[in-house]
């Protein structure tokens, strides 16, 4: 089960954050050339959330509770 956590974007590419499971997180880059993921493993949500920001160019959009698909 996936929850959505964050977007950002680093350039026009949205940057999207999710929360896999226990202490593991992916950040979905889409771009037009495809799609890629970053799973990271055993990581705090701080630490995945300071990665995410690291990555996008600008603010992040948190959404107001957090969503599961």
């Amino acid at each position: 089960m996936l929850e959505f956590i964050a977007k950002g974007y680093k350039g026009n590419t949205p940057v999207i954050l999710w929360h896999v499971g226990n202490y593991e997180y992916e950040i979905e880059v889409r771009s037009p050339l495809g799609t890629s993921t970053m799973l990271l493993l055993d990581t705090a949500y701080e630490d995945a959330m300071r990665k995410l920001e690291g990555i996008a160019d600008g603010p992040l959009t948190l959404p107001e509770k957090f969503g599961t698909i």
